[in-house]
């Protein structure tokens, strides 16, 4: 299976319709002009002269941006400044000169087309002890580049503690507004001369203008996110709207299509008329292979599109994009197979790789249902999200990162094997992977489910102290912490219901067999849990004055720590905080290693009874390919061996350069701060690379979690952690619950 995911200049494979999504959204939202109707097709368009990108505006019909240019022979950064009309495809350069240290901080445009620069000059001064002196001014020049005014606003910065200007907006009446986003607004009138100040009580997250020309501002109040709009004549702050549509925070605001403003709420893009209070949804990025993290600028045009304008990271260049969005007819635009990937909240990742699977796939488009992005309650979402899944009506693809239990819905049928789809995948050959972390969604020898990267949860202590093997058992972690005196601690920042939930984690799968549904946690063994999580204290109480984690082990006070191993470099930061000889011993269990993987970004499955079951997993192998595999500043370990040895190859090269002498020096790769502990980093050596080797060769167990089954037992446990009841008794009482509850999903 060849896949190839590469741009398309113009796309004209559109969903159906925003219809579809319309129930994952607030109750309050409404569907309007007809959007049931009505597609918006994509058109693309690469920005010139965009490969360094800074500042950027829309004024009126035009496109307005800078990029600071590096000079590497003479040393010295200047700043073009380029002005694109919509509809046109070559940008006209503005000649402009700010002279040496200076930026443009900021950019608008007034209702007469002019452009307006907010810019900060560093001067030096060698007399000044304080090294010189940091000049704000207003430039206003035309389209043309032609000066019309300059002001030096340094001025209003003079009672102020922190001296600079954040944001800039110009009103209809042409009036600007200044900002340092967490004191005070400068309100100047066209000519720039000061009109009044407002203090702020809060941060400002963002502030544009709505459709009827008034600067509005968003903060986050006492109840969520709220704006308020400023009112010139009584040189105050105006009404203020408050339970507004949650926005993402990366796209300014902007005027509305017909009323109020414009929202990205990170799914769909959202008008909001503060007359009426009423949200509109007006579409779904996705929908419009629209990656909403990159959206830098949204724009209403009069010719009735939306412009868009896009920055995408992904390489090193950065990838600048406008993308015109035309309203269709549904009955217009050529329609693809939908396969729906469910998900509790989209990530980054996931995200971008279904807008690339959109765009260049000629049979299939995935839509996304969003759970959480419907639901006030978090619980009450995941409880949907699982009904779904045992119903027989959940989506095509599953998110698992949210801990769903791979044997639980194994016994139900409800996944489907993936070995058959791995064969066929002529990219795919799965002796290059780990085999661990393949073999972790296997059930009697069928795989049900994948990933991507992983970390390992594990506990780590002195291999001193607990010895050179993996793993261990109650029994043997609470005879090891019986040894020490009084007043020692086990690991920081335990409480009894986390180490309760932590050590669940690990041995649930002992407790209950969703093959026979049953249950065993009227034992010993559970017994044995209680007592352990019984030993913490019932809230973790955070004392600044108290020591730090890494002096608390350093002096025999903190015999373990509990964490996470995400890269090669803290791995080594966890072995200098002991400051000798440590083993990954893991959390207790009955069998096997304590340690645990924990899938990272992307861990899905696929229903069994997805009607497109090759166009599910044509997106779900994209994710074990090279190309994804060997992705540069990706977070956590790769499967793939190759992509993997490339990272543990890499952490081994050392940070040096030749000195004035010709002497090699060697530098600190990073450093670690952990309180008032600090490490260096310097490369990993061979001998580290298979330490870590070794401990991913250990661990065979992902984490598995079943929320309503962990309410049960933590409500049942509170009894016996506050000694109304003894361990017996609510072991009981937690078999007869739990026991209930699987026979009823069983």
């Amino acid at each position: 299976m060849k896949r190839v995911f590469r741009k398309i200049v113009v796309i004209t494979i559109i969903a159906i319709t925003c219809m579809q999504l319309a129930a994952c959204g607030k109750t309050e939202q409404t569907l309007g002009d007809e959007l049931s109707k009505y597609v918006y097709v994509p058109e693309y368009q690469d920005l010139p002269g965009a490969k360094s990108l800074q500042s950027i505006t829309i004024v009126k019909d035009k496109l307005i941006y800078t990029n600071n240019d590096w000079d590497e022979e003479t040393g010295i950064s200047s700043i073009t400044l380029n002005v694109l009309r919509f509809g046109e495809t070559v940008p006209s350069e503005i000649p402009i000169s700010l002279g040496e240290n200076s930026y443009i901080y900021n950019m608008g445009g007034d209702q007469d087309g002019n452009i307006l620069l907010l810019t900060n000059k560093y001067i030096v001064d060698e007399s000044n002890e304080m090294g010189g002196t940091s000049v704000f001014e207003l430039i206003k020049i035309d389209e043309k580049g032609n000066p019309i005014s300059n002001i030096d606003i340094t001025y209003l910065l003079d009672k102020e503690e922190n001296k600079y200007f954040q944001n800039m907006e110009i009103d209809g009446k042409g009036n600007i507004y200044l900002t340092n986003s967490d004191s005070s607004i400068w309100v100047l009138d066209p000519d720039g001369t000061l009109l009044f100040i407002l203090p702020l009580d809060n941060w400002i997250n963002s502030i544009g203008v709505n459709k009827d020309g008034l600067v509005v501002i968003s903060s986050y109040g006492n109840n969520g996110e709220e704006m308020k709009e400023i009112d010139v004549a009584t040189k105050s702050f105006g009404t203020t709207y408050k339970e507004l549509p949650s926005s993402n925070g990366n796209m300014p605001i902007v005027p509305g299509l017909n009323s109020g403003i414009l929202i990205n709420s990170g799914n769909t893009l959202i008008e909001y008329d503060f007359d009426t209070k009423e949200e509109t949804m007006i579409l779904d990025w996705i929908d419009c292979d629209i990656d909403s993290n990159n959206i830098r600028a949204v724009s209403a045009l009069e010719d009735g599109r939306i412009a868009v304008i896009t920055v995408d990271y992904s390489n090193a260049e950065g990838e600048t994009e406008i993308i015109y969005l035309t309203k269709k007819e549904s009955s217009q635009v050529k329609t693809n197979t939908i396969l729906t990937y469910g998900t509790m909240s989209l990530n980054y990742d996931v995200r971008s790789a279904i807008i690339k699977f959109n765009k260049t796939n000629e049979n299939y488009r995935i839509q996304v249902k969003e759970y959480a992005n419907g639901y006030d309650d978090y619980e009450a979402a995941l409880t949907q999200f699982n009904s779904d899944i045992t119903a027989g009506n959940g989506p095509d693809i599953i998110d698992l990162t949210y801990g769903f239990s791979i044997k639980r819905y194994a016994s139900k049928g409800i996944f489907e094997d993936l070995y058959p789809y791995i064969e066929k995948d002529s990219e795919i050959n799965l002796d290059e992977y780990l085999k661990n972390m393949v073999k972790a969604y296997e059930v009697d020898g069928k795989l049900y489910g994948i990933m991507s990267n992983f970390y390992i949860n594990t506990l780590i202590g002195k291999t001193s102290e607990v010895g050179k093997e993996k793993g261990w058992n109650i029994d043997g972690l609470m005879a090891f912490y019986e040894k020490y005196p009084a007043g020692t601690s086990l690991m920081g920042g335990a409480t009894k219901s986390s180490i309760l939930s932590t050590v669940l984690m690990y041995n649930m799968d002992k407790y209950v067999d969703w093959n026979t549904g049953k249950c065993s946690f009227n034992s010993d063994s559970f017994q044995k849990v209680l007592e352990l999580a019984n030993k913490f204290d019932a809230d973790y109480n955070y004392n600044q004055d108290s020591p730090s984690e890494p002096s608390l082990i350093q002096s025999g006070k903190q015999l373990l720590m509990n964490t996470s191993i995400t890269d090669m470099q803290q791995f080594q930061m966890c072995k200098l905080m002991f400051g000798e000889e440590v083993t990954f011993i893991g959390f207790p269990t009955e069998t096997g290693n304590g340690s645990m993987i924990t899938p990272n970004n992307v861990s899905m499955s696929m229903n069994t009874n997805s009607k497109n079951k090759d166009g599910a997993w044509e997106f779900m192998g994209y994710f074990l390919s090279k190309e994804y595999q060997n992705r540069k500043n990706s977070w956590g370990f790769p499967v793939l061996k190759e992509a993997l040895d490339n990272m543990l190859k890499e952490s081994m090269e050392s940070n040096s350069y030749e000195d004035e002498n010709g002497e090699l020096v060697i530098q600190p790769k990073t450093s670690w701060q952990y309180d008032d502990w600090k490490a260096d980093i310097y490369a990993a050596t061979e001998e580290e690379v298979a330490q870590l080797k070794d401990l991913f060769d250990s661990v065979d167990t992902i984490s598995s979690y079943d929320q309503e089954m962990y309410s049960i037992i933590s409500e049942e446990s509170e009894a016996f952690f506050s000694g109304s009841k003894n361990a017996k008794e609510v072991t009981e009482i937690i078999q007869s619950r739990v026991q209930i509850y699987v026979n009823e999903t069983k």
